[in-house]
C-alpha cells in the first residue's frame, strides 16, 4: 500500500488545494499570474493618477487655482455652501443611473479577500468613482482613498476571471489590487501592505504577501514617477 497521501497529489508534486501561486507551479501558470499581477498593479497607478489628474485639470481650467481649497478661498460664501449640494445632487443622480449595479464598498473588497464570498463588479465600481470624483470635485467631504481602493480589488477579481485564475491566487490578486490602490491612494507604501495584511487573516494571508508586496512597488514607483513622493 502506498505511503498515505501521495495518491492525492497532482502531477505537479504539490498538494491538492494548494493556495499558493507559485509553490510547485508549472512555469506557465505562474508566468500568467505575474502578467496578471503587472496588469492589476499598472491599471491601479493609472486609475489613480487619472482620478488625481482629472481634479486638478478641472480646477486649473475653471478657477486657475492647484486645488479645492485654493478653489473655495476664492468663492463667496454662498457658493461654498451651494457646491457641495450641487455636488452632491451629482452624484445622487450618477446613483440613480447605476440602480441595477450591486452596490459595493470598501468592505465589500475586505470580504472578497479574507473568504472570496463576493463578487466585485467593476462597472459598479466605475459608476460609484464617477459619483465619488464630482462630490469631490465639489468640495464634498469625501476621501478620494474609498475609489481607488475599490477599483483595484474590482480589477484584480476582473483580470483573475479573465485570466482563468481561480481561488485563492484570485483572491491574491484581489489583495494586490487593494494594495497597488491604497498605496496610489495616499502614496504610502508600507501603509498599503500592512493595511492588506491587516484586513485578510488565515493563510490567505502568507500566500498573498509576495503579490502584494509587487504590486505597492509597481503601483508607488508608476506614481512617484509621474506625480512626486507627495502624498496625492
Amino acid at each position: 500500500m502506498a505511503a498515505g497521501g501521495d495518491e492525492d497529489r497532482p502531477a505537479g508534486g504539490a498538494p491538492a488545494g494548494d493556495p499558493s501561486p507559485f509553490r510547485a507551479a508549472p512555469l506557465m501558470e505562474v508566468g500568467r499570474v505575474l502578467a496578471a499581477l503587472v496588469v492589476v498593479s499598472v491599471g491601479a497607478a493609472l486609475f489613480a493618477m487619472a482620478f488625481r489628474l482629472g481634479l486638478h485639470s478641472l480646477y486649473a481650467a475653471l478657477f486657475k487655482a492647484h486645488d479645492v481649497l485654493e478653489v473655495f478661498t476664492r468663492l463667496p460664501w454662498p457658493v461654498r455652501l451651494a457646491l457641495p449640494a450641487f455636488g452632491g445632487l451629482l452624484a445622487g443622480l450618477v446613483g440613480m443611473i447605476r440602480v441595477r449595479s450591486p452596490s459595493q464598498n470598501v468592505g465589500d473588497v475586505m470580504e472578497a479577500v479574507g473568504l472570496g464570498r463576493t463578487r466585485l463588479s467593476l462597472s459598479s465600481t466605475w459608476w460609484k468613482a464617477v459619483g465619488s470624483w464630482l462630490a469631490i470635485a465639489t468640495g464634498g467631504s469625501v476621501g478620494r482613498e474609498g475609489p481607488l481602493i475599490q477599483f483595484g480589488g474590482s480589477l484584480g477579481a476582473s483580470v483573475a476571471t479573465r485570466a482563468g485564475i481561480h481561488g485563492d491566487t484570485a483572491r491574491s490578486l484581489i489583495a494586490a489590487g487593494t494594495a497597488a490602490g491604497f498605496a496610489a491612494a495616499y502614496n504610502t507604501p508600507f501603509a498599503a501592505v500592512l493595511f492588506v495584511v491587516e484586513i485578510v487573516t488565515g493563510m490567505v494571508v502568507i500566500d498573498a504577501l509576495g503579490l502584494v508586496l509587487i504590486a505597492t512597488a509597481i503601483s508607488t514607483a508608476l506614481v512617484r514617477a509621474t506625480v512626486g513622493g507627495g502624498p496625492i
